[in-house]
């Protein structure tokens, strides 16, 4: 049993330790876009934010073709009505939650 000269009655390391993010800002999500491939990337199919990351079972791929289909959908009938703005939110709440889903996954 270890303690701590702060306290020496705690046998555990302290419950408040901080950590210290960077906060993903609209500058790094744009420097992430910059590169053509990545923007294609994420402007696609590969784009679509999935409910389930690492679907193994078969309700958890359900799921995720269920929201590819939903996108395509909401796709759709914002071309079919000439919603541009509905259009543009799509496609931007896509390519910036994909954009934030990659700079997440390589820190």
């Amino acid at each position: 049993m270890m303690t701590y000269t702060d306290d020496p009655n705690r046998v555990d390391p302290p419950e408040d330790i901080e950590v210290f993010e960077e906060p993903i800002t609209h500058s790094t999500i744009c420097k992430q876009l910059s590169d053509p491939d990545f923007l294609w990337e994420a402007i696609g199919r590969d784009g679509v934010a999935h409910p389930y990351l690492w679907s193994n079972g078969f309700y958890e791929q359900r799921q995720n073709a269920i929201q590819h289909e939903r996108v395509e959908k909401a796709l759709l009938l914002a071309i079919a009505g000439k919603d541009y703005q509905a259009l543009g939110e799509i496609v931007f709440d896509q390519v910036t939650e994909y954009a934030r889903s990659q700079i997440e996954n390589r820190s």
